[in-house]
């Protein structure tokens, strides 16, 4: 199978190379795996929509569905070959461009990779059984330890990682951590490509990325090098992608971008719906920004709004909350029905309540925790400690102007005036859109109220506009270092001189240098920590077997892999287990988060959470149901919890 995976990569080049005249392989090869990885999402999602849970032919729906996905993949790349031929010369990269390049991407790679070894994923306890119910055909996702409960919030990418599987033939979990690291490298390349065209310049194209992948400096985050678990890797994948292809249609007003940035932003709903709405704004807010500025026809602002109109069908009808809220809007479901259900139920379902304008108005709740509260520069021991102040352990609200707001982020945002300036007077397409992008991400926490659960996430909103910001101030220090032919530095008599633009390079550097600290320190502590823990083990993934009975607090073992292999091979699509987990902490569910992502079975017999209980408390504690067959051994708890398995 794993073979097949050429077809959604012929796809993507073909796109690339020949439809939107890509040039230089690091544009290329961005694209190529972001278009193959994106519209084989696209078609998974909608053929799983329209088949259901149910087996067809001796496959499950998911195989079924990749199956149908590589035959239509296969007839658009056929018909590309033979309709569009390659005219485009390609252009080798500068040489500069190459190093720098390499040398980010060995960074990236290396930390990626050790990471990914040293720790399991962020909220594996959901992640894990999702793609293992996925990958055995259970679809649409509900909650894995509550069947009734369907899952409303985002799904992309398990689904694509349980899609990966399949056509790989790798487990789940191996298929994670290869897909995270590609991603990774994927998006630089994006970032990279994207700047170095706008600009035709290395050094922007590196203050740009470089400040995107070690500089954002948000909360306890140092960049996008550190921001790779959980959803991160496919989400900023994404939003590099739809960077590209949205200055394409800016710049030209190409067609066939259109419909690729908008299949790909329809796409984005069901990966991260927060960002779906970002981008959705920022195009819609900057095109006329650029037109009436005169940098964009009337063509380039008709393709652009283009985009929106491919995306929000497509979003409002292939699951996520933004079918959810269309649905209620088309039935007249009253909104406040959320409000209605009790915290753990809307917990563990991921409901969605917006209310526009908000009552704290301009203030976002801020949770407790030095992690999303102080940025990271703050805690090191430089000059900048005495800034430094111990956030509140008390949960509560603050204007985004506060120093409670504001510590949260460092130099994008407070030099944000700065960037703007330079970039409006250049009529950078690439700095307007994060420019706006990160502006709109500051602001919509404190417009609008998302309800009782997704209230409290503000950080993913500060950390989506310092990633706006960074990239703006290294694209505007990118202007700023366009120098004139003669050297900014020069020896005269043994003497080192420094000219006018001399100060200038001395002055980015330093600013860069500051920014990008943090960054440094973090990953470079990471990397040796990694090092000491796993000394042979630390850059290439071990087996799925070893990775899993290594990390303690997993409580998995060899003979637990065993029996799951051997139960994987019986279990069928909608099949219910039931182990006799300890209640102890959070903590305890990850076994079988680990068991249902290796076997595919849904674990049942848990209780909900308690209102009393802190959002995001797993459902770690047994049911009345559970509690009885584990204590009297009788079989009613079993018929009621219709149960297939039992594990002991």
């Amino acid at each position: 199978m794993l073979p097949l995976i050429t077809i959604p990569l012929l796809l993507g080049w073909l796109l690339s190379r020949r439809c939107l005249n890509r040039s230089d392989w690091l544009s290329v090869t961005g694209e190529t795996i972001a278009l193959a990885l994106v519209l084989t999402l696209v078609g998974v999602n909608g053929c799983l929509r329209l088949l259901g849970s149910q087996v067809h032919f001796g496959l499950n729906s998911l195989e079924l569905s990749v199956w149908l996905t590589l035959f239509l993949q296969g007839v658009c790349s056929a018909w590309l070959l033979w309709k569009i031929p390659s005219e485009t010369r390609r252009s080798p990269l500068d040489r500069r461009a190459w190093r720098s390049i390499v040398v980010l991407s060995v960074s990236v790679l290396l930390f990626t990779n050790a990471q990914q070894i040293a720790n399991i994923d962020d909220d594996y306890w959901i992640h894990a059984p999702l793609q293992g119910l996925m990958r055995s055909g259970n679809f649409p996702p509900f909650n894995p330890y509550f069947s009734d409960l369907p899952m409303i919030g985002h799904y992309g990418r398990n689904l694509a990682i349980a899609s990966f599987s399949f056509l790989s033939g790798w487990d789940v979990f191996l298929s994670q951590h290869l897909l995270t690291s590609g991603l990774q490298l994927t998006t630089l390349w994006l970032f990279f490509g994207t700047f170095l065209r706008a600009s035709n310049r290395w050094q922007a194209a590196l203050l740009g990325t470089g400040f995107l992948y070690f500089g954002i400096n948000a909360g306890g985050r140092a960049g996008l090098i550190d921001t790779m678990q959980n959803n991160n890797a496919f989400v900023h994948l994404y939003l590099a992608l739809l960077l590209s292809l949205t200055v394409e249609v800016w710049k030209n007003g190409s067609r066939t971008a259109t419909i690729l940035a908008g299949l790909c932003l329809g796409s984005y709903a069901i990966v991260y719906e927060t960002h779906f709405g970002l981008v959705f704004l920022t195009i819609l807010t900057a095109t006329p920004i650029l037109w009436s500025r005169g940098l964009i026809g009337k063509k380039q602002a008709l393709t652009s709004l283009g985009i929106l109109a491919v995306a929000a069908p497509l979003a409002l009808t292939q699951g996520g909350p933004l079918t959810q809220i269309a649905q209620k809007a088309l039935h007249r479901t009253e909104a406040g029905q959320v409000q209605t259900l009790s915290k753990g139920m809307q917990n563990q379902s991921q409901s969605l309540a917006i209310s526009f304008p908000k009552k704290n108005l301009f203030q976002i709740l801020l949770e407790p925790g030095e992690y999303q509260r102080v940025s990271h520069i703050y805690t090191l021991n430089t000059p900048l400690k005495l800034l430094y102040t111990p956030p509140s352990t008390d949960r509560g609200y603050a204007y985004i102007w506060s120093w409670a707001v504001l510590k949260i982020h460092f130099l994008p945002l407070y030099l944000l005036p700065f960037s703007v300036f330079i970039l409006w007077r250049k009529g950078s397409f690439e700095g307007l859109f994060l420019g706006v992008f990160g502006t709109i991400s500051f602001l919509t926490p404190a417009l609008v109220n998302f309800g009782p659960i997704y209230e409290s996430e503000y950080y993913r909103w500060e950390f989506a506009a310092s990633l706006g910001f960074a990239g703006a101030l290294g694209l505007a220090l990118g202007v700023v270092s366009e120098l004139r032919p003669t050297a900014p530095f020069a020896v005269r008599r043994g003497r080192l001189v420094v000219r006018r633009d001399g100060f200038k390079v001395i002055l980015i550097c330093l600013i860069a240098l500051l920014n990008s600290w943090a960054g440094l320190h973090f990953v470079s502590g990471r990397l040796s920590k990694a090092l000491r823990q796993a000394p042979n083990n630390w850059l290439v993934f071990p087996s799925t077997q070893d990775w899993l009975t290594r990390h303690r607090v997993l409580d998995f073992d060899n003979l637990d892999y065993s029996a799951a292999a051997w139960l994987k091979k019986a279990v069928r699509p909608g099949d219910r287990l039931l182990t006799n987990f300890d209640q102890e902490n959070n903590f305890s569910i990850l076994f079988e988060s680990t068991l249902t992502g290796l076997t595919g079975a849904r674990c049942v017999g848990h209780a909900l959470p308690t209102d009393k209980e802190a959002i995001g408390t797993t459902p770690f504690r047994r049911g009345p149901a559970a509690v009885l067959f584990w204590d009297a051994f009788r079989g009613e708890p079993l018929r009621q919890l219709e149960v297939n398995w039992v594990y002991y």
